[in-house]
């Protein structure tokens, strides 16, 4: 991970991001220098078409930059840039391209997701990346992407177990052992998980509960009636009994 300094000025830009109505901020970058200078404009309207051309006419003629999507690399969330690096001027922060990008927490029921990215046997993350942006996470990275579904993965176990392996296909071996082979009970997805069934806090107890019934099953599937033992002695008139449902 590369430090960022921002400066008034940008000397040697490499990369620009340009301004719009909607982001209020252009940026010229360089990875030579690892500076970026920030040019703002104020939006006195919906769109001030006039302001955003002068703003981005400040940029250096250079390499324009696209690709972004809002995350959270740091402690805040922000815009992220996507190149052959991984840029965000907000942590003022940049990442170099990943050997491998794993996604987590990617089902129908999350908004976010989670970008795990490889370098060599070690690790950085993008967190709550919104579900909207998985296209362009998609269109950006030029090798394989790993979905590695809703869970979350157990990076202890999975940095541990990339310290001890060695081979060219680390990455591809790794997905096989957390998945390809997680319909076994004793797959190593589940010896490498870090979760013990004790640390699962299951719903059931939340669940509304039947109602007690006065009817009870007997042995041969049919329902009878427990006998209803509170009744008036002195009455004349025979006990209520509940009938048989056959």
């Amino acid at each position: 991970m590369m430090k960022l300094t921002p400066r008034m000025t940008c000397s040697d830009p490499t990369h620009i991001v340009k301004c719009s109505a909607s982001v209020g901020s252009a940026f010229a970058l360089s990875l030579k220098s690892k500076t970026f200078a920030r040019y703002t404009w104020s939006n006195n309207t919906e769109d001030d078409t006039e302001k955003i051309d002068e703003t981005n006419s400040k940029l250096p003629d250079c390499e324009e930059i696209t690709s972004v999507i809002t995350g959270k690399l740091s402690k805040k969330l922000a815009h992220i840039y996507l190149c052959k690096h991984i840029v965000s001027f907000e942590d003022e922060l940049c990442l170099p391209m990943p050997d491998a990008v794993f996604l987590q927490r990617v089902s129908p029921q999350t908004k976010t997701f989670d970008m795990i990215l490889f370098y060599g046997k070690k690790h950085e993350m993008i967190c709550v990346v919104d579900k909207s942006d998985l296209d362009v996470v998609r269109s950006w990275y030029p090798h394989k992407i790993y979905s590695c579904g809703a869970d979350p993965l157990p990076m202890s176990s999975v940095t541990k177990y990339l310290q001890n392996y060695e081979g060219d296909d680390m990455y591809e071996h790794l997905f096989n052992q957390l998945f390809a082979e997680s319909e076994s009970s004793c797959s190593e997805y589940e010896q490498m998980s870090s979760e013990s069934d004790d640390d699962y806090v299951s719903d059931e107890d939340d669940e509304i509960q039947p109602e007690e019934s006065d009817y009870v099953s007997d042995e041969d599937g049919e329902y009878v009636v427990q006998p209803d033992d509170k009744y008036d002695s002195d009455s004349e008139d025979e006990p209520v009994r509940k009938k048989i449902k056959l």
